[in-house]
């Protein structure tokens, strides 16, 4: 999370991640997007479905988004 430019608190977006990360560019986030409105599905399956990005990238930005782990196997004692 980052401040605002009123002092508050907000999660980055996913696209803002992608990009800060290097996976996609600024232009694949403006193309995306466009795809994305007009097709009105979630932004990781566009971007995954368009080849920009793969479904753990998309995880891994989803667990960096909201500051958790990410699982990439399940624990096999859950009880």
């Amino acid at each position: 999370m980052r401040e605002n430019e009123r002092g508050s608190l907000r999660y980055k977006r996913i696209g803002e991640i992608l990009v800060d990360k290097g996976i996609i560019t600024n232009e694949d986030l403006a193309t995306a997007m466009n795809i994305q409105r007009s097709v009105k599905r979630p932004l990781g399956e566009v971007l995954v479905e368009y080849g920009y990005a793969t479904w753990e990238q998309i995880a891994e930005a989803l667990a960096s988004q909201y500051n958790l782990p990410l699982l990439k196997e399940i624990p096999r004692n859950i009880d």
